[in-house]
């Protein structure tokens, strides 16, 4: 199981359900009655603000481990899945195409991968107040933005090319590194298999 190794195609379907996990438990969803809840599908924050029952918020740790093991297993599931439609079909079994996607990757590529897409998604969701009632998402570029300044009034806006820039600079970092990993542990290996044939 530990020498189990992913494609590349099979790679990139686990780095976007990192993603949509990533969202999925750390998102906070607002409601009208001025409450928040973070979790899907299980509810694992919450936080109110009832007038008549005062604020008051909690956690329950079991629907977060819930939500952890349930995205997990579809990250896993997902990348298995394109794993077994690649090789059931032949996508990609032989041409030019087929040199650049035959790049394979390890359990521990594979684990710094997810954890990269995690805290990329994160960075890029997680909202960054300017100190005036405003702020903005995302990194590097601003996708999305709210002021809230007493001259101009408060306004808000989006800017799709911010957004598609982003996931275009983190997806090529997060995959170089995975590649760069890779490569570490190739070199690493083969260094090792020399050793022992020398002494031998």
């Amino acid at each position: 199981m530990l020498k189990q190794r992913s494609s590349l195609l099979s790679m990139i379907a686990m780095l976007i359900a990192s993603s949509a996990a990533t969202i999925g438990v750390t998102k906070f969803y607002s409601y009208d009655y001025a409450g928040s809840s973070m979790g899907y599908p299980f509810t694992w924050r919450w936080s109110s603000h009832v007038p008549i029952e005062g604020a008051y918020s909690g956690y329950h740790w079991l629907s977060l481990v819930l939500d952890i093991a349930i995205w997990l297993s579809v990250i896993i599931a997902s990348g298995a899945l394109v794993e077994k439609l690649r090789q059931r079909i032949g996508l990609l079994a032989s041409g030019v195409l087929a040199e650049r996607f035959k790049q394979q990757f390890g359990l521990l590529s594979i684990t710094v991968i997810l954890i990269a897409s995690s805290a990329a998604t994160n960075e890029m969701m997680q909202f960054h107040p300017d100190g005036f009632g405003g702020g903005h998402m995302g990194y590097p570029f601003a996708w999305r933005w709210r002021s809230a300044s007493p001259i101009e009034g408060a306004y808000s806006g989006y800017l799709e090319l911010g957004l598609v820039l982003d996931i275009a600079i983190w997806f090529s970092v997060i995959i170089a590194l995975g590649v760069l990993v890779e490569g570490l542990i190739q070199r690493v290996t083969v260094n090792r298999r020399d050793e022992r044939k020398i002494a031998a």
